[in-house]
């Protein structure tokens, strides 16, 4: 049977093939490099070798990733610090900054602080895109050198910014 297009409460892409619900995962990736090209306004959007679509926001560089093949999910991801092994100090400030924030998440794996948002990919929405980008790009590019400066590590472009460069002056979602 052919797939059959249609806007179903499981986002605007979803695919039904007799009964099944699950969205391809090439139905996926062209949807999210069409909402890359919008986000980034960069009409060639290209993977690198592991299959990311990496993004550059002030001292950040987050990953856009596909999970999966028959439940294809959309992962948005940056390594706040790099090179840092874990102590009780830093897994204190990891857990305090994931009660400020919301739409992502912070942690600590194999010498890396990462954020990370995940999504549906079959409910993948411009609006829901947009903010987990946003949320994990500007978590990264706060946190990262605050981490970065407190426990060692460095971060992919702190050295780079321009001294007129402004961190974003909240956290993303943070609570009132």
């Amino acid at each position: 049977m052919t797939p059959a297009w249609h806007g179903g409460p499981n986002g605007p892409l979803e695919v039904a093939c007799e009964g099944d619900r699950r969205m391809r995962r090439d139905f996926v990736e062209a949807y999210v490099e069409k909402l890359l090209r919008d986000v980034t306004g960069n009409t060639r959007i290209i993977a690198d070798a592991d299959g990311d679509y990496p993004v550059r926001y002030g001292s950040a560089l987050y990953f856009v990733r596909l999970v999966g093949d028959a439940q294809t999910d959309v992962q948005v991801f940056a390594v706040a610090v790099d090179g840092l092994e874990p102590s009780a100090k830093l897994l204190t400030d990891i857990n305090e900054l994931n009660t400020q924030i919301r739409f992502a998440r912070i942690f600590h794996v194999r010498g890396q602080v990462l954020v990370e948002a995940d999504l549906v990919g079959s409910a993948v929405e411009p609006s829901s895109f947009y903010t987990a980008c946003d949320a994990v790009a500007s978590i990264t590019d706060r946190v990262g050198p605050e981490l970065a400066a407190r426990h060692g590590g460095k971060t992919a472009f702190e050295d780079s910014k321009d001294p007129s460069y402004r961190s974003p002056e909240t956290l993303i979602g943070m609570y009132l």
